[in-house]
Parts: C-alpha cells; sequence; structure tokens
C-alpha cells in the first residue's frame, strides 16, 4: 500500500486512465463467431504504462459474471509474463497475473467452442464476448504493474442472419 500510495503521489495523484478498449464487431455464422477489433488501443502510452496486448474473454451473461479468458495476443518483445500483487489466504504474494505469449498481434478471432462447457457453440444461442487492452507499466516500481481497459460486452447468436441481409456468398468464400 505504501508503494501504490507513493505512486499516487509521485503522479500528483492524476492516475492514468487504462488504455481505451478496442471498438468490436462479430460475425455470427453457423455454429462460430468472427470477432475483429479496431487497433486504437495501440497507440496507448503515457508516462507510467504502454500499451501489450489483447485479451479476449468469455462471459456467462450481459452483466459481465464469471470471466472466462480465452485468448491473450502481445506484442513481440521481452515482456511476458506480467506479474502483480495478490492476496492469497490474507498474504500479499507477487504472482501471474497476465501470461503473455510474445506471439505478435491479432485483431480477430473465430470462435466455435464455449469456455463454459468445452463443446461447440449452438446456433441461435446467446454468448458473451468481450475483447480488452493492457498496458504495462514502464518500471518495477509502479504498482499496479498494468492497467486493462473495462470490457465493452457484446453479445452474439451463432447461425443467426439479418432479415434483410442479402448475402451472395457464403460465409468464408474468398472475395
Amino acid at each position: 500500500k505504501d508503494q501504490a500510495a507513493q505512486f499516487a503521489y509521485d503522479a500528483d495523484f492524476q492516475l492514468p486512465p487504462s488504455p481505451p478498449a478496442p471498438p468490436t464487431s462479430f460475425h455470427e455464422q453457423d455454429a462460430k463467431i468472427t470477432l475483429w477489433w479496431e487497433s486504437n488501443s495501440e497507440m496507448y502510452d503515457n508516462d507510467f504504462y504502454q500499451f501489450e496486448g489483447y485479451r479476449v474473454w468469455q462471459f456467462r451473461d450481459l452483466a459481465g459474471s464469471d470471466p472466462q479468458l480465452m485468448e491473450t495476443y502481445d506484442l513481440e518483445n521481452d515482456i511476458g509474463v506480467v506479474y502483480d500483487f495478490v492476496v492469497v489466504n490474507g498474504e500479499r504474494i507477487l504472482a501471474p497475473v497476465i501470461q503473455g505469449t510474445n506471439s505478435g498481434l491479432l485483431r480477430d478471432l473465430t470462435i466455435n467452442q464455449s469456455k463454459y462447457t468445452n463443446g461447440n457453440l449452438i446456433n441461435a444461442n446467446p454468448y458473451y464476448f468481450a475483447v480488452t487492452a493492457y498496458g504495462v507499466a514502464k518500471n518495477e516500481e509502479i504498482i499496479p504493474s498494468f492497467l486493462e481497459s473495462v470490457p465493452q460486452i457484446i453479445e452474439v447468436f451463432p447461425g443467426r442472419y439479418a432479415a434483410d441481409q442479402n448475402v451472395p456468398t457464403a460465409p468464408e468464400d474468398m472475395l
């Protein structure tokens, strides 16, 4: 707590904002959905934090209960695992909080399985997803060690097409 208070004091209590959430779009297909998001978060950089990557989440409902991490896409650099202090059995310990892969950034994901059932997505059933952006601290003395955007949860229904949609090609046809 002392380090966090010192950080706030050093920043003149002007704490940096989290990275902006990337606007996310989706395409509903037969037993799957595709999410894609914009790159606006990648410009996130301030005196204390810099952009590092995206995390894709699934939720049980539109309220955002029981988040399940689906994928992490981060920059190809020397930052892999992000550690921060967490409370375990009443003790504060340094633990991994984000497992980066240094695999590079992607801005799309096709999903055909639910994290909750480990089964295929079912047409016409609602599913809830969000993409968040996260930034990491520029030095080890900054607490917290990362900031993450607030999830902007979207509801999708695999297999559903708009009633007035004219689709001259099938999904995934090469145009």
